[in-house]
């Protein structure tokens, strides 16, 4: 009986106890992961708003890359020169249309080819050698010259004049060779003509010197033969340098030999 009392005094007691009992643990641990998740959305938001952050910058340098690399294929397509790439293996990687044009094949013949494969004759003439001699020592080649009866001009040989540089990675491997080529046919032809011109001046510089001297000796031999005959000498052969000086006015006659 005293059971059933003291229960029933405590009844209220423990009705309006036991919700606190046993839900401040579970609402003590609800809190406290509430505050790992809010804590957790925090860092999320941190790290997406980076992320956000780096895939900004790395869109814009993608799109300066493509704006860099479409300009270089418009240069490296137009450009009134012959323009190409080899890798380590020296295959052609890109050449532009001017310098396809003087091989005589399409750009897309060279493209994963060799030299040897495309321009053997080019190849053994020592060019190989050069490009190779690039890529192990990554020492330039400036202004070597190759002449050639090019595809494009059968019959006709041409000059060509061109400069070799290693590609070099970010770590400083070698990892290809960037070539120009320039033909200078032209200006090769000019300075030929050129050199035949000065040797003509010089040959008709040699002979009129020769004719020169040739009349002082004539005008000596006349001096000596006037003396020996008792008159006066006709010719004054003194000058200076190498230049004569005109004939003397006194005792030449007007009607007489002039040499």
């Amino acid at each position: 009986m005293l059971s059933i009392i003291g229960v029933g005094f405590y009844a209220p007691l423990l009705a309006s106890d036991l919700p606190q009992i046993f839900w401040a643990p579970l609402q003590l641990e609800k809190r406290l992961r509430g505050m790992e998740n809010s804590k957790t959305r925090e860092q999320l938001i941190e790290e997406v708003a980076s992320l956000r952050s780096q895939v900004s910058q790395l869109a814009g340098q993608n799109r300066q890359k493509e704006q860099i690399t479409a300009e270089m294929g418009r240069t490296f397509k137009d450009a009134p020169v012959g323009l190409c790439y080899f890798d380590a293996e020296l295959r052609y990687v890109q050449i532009n249309d001017f310098l396809a044009a003087i091989n005589g094949l399409p750009s897309e013949a060279h493209i994963g080819k060799s030299l040897t494969e495309v321009l053997p004759e080019i190849a053994a003439a020592g060019v190989e050698k050069e490009l190779r001699g690039v890529l192990e020592s990554g020492d330039p080649v400036i202004r070597g010259t190759v002449t050639m009866e090019p595809l494009a001009h059968p019959g006709e040989e041409h000059t060509y004049m061109h400069d070799y540089y290693a590609i070099r990675a970010g770590d400083g491997e070698i990892i290809g060779v960037s070539c120009c080529v320039v033909d200078i046919t032209g200006l090769r032809r000019a300075e030929q003509e050129r050199d035949k011109h000065i040797r003509e001046i010089e040959a008709f510089n040699k002979m009129a010197v020769g004719r020169e001297l040739r009349m002082i000796e004539l005008k000596r031999e006349i001096n000596e033969l006037c003396e020996q005959i008792g008159i006066e000498s006709k010719y004054d052969v003194s000058f200076d340098a190498d230049t004569e000086s005109t004939p003397k006015q006194s005792g030449v006659s007007r009607s007489g030999p002039t040499l």
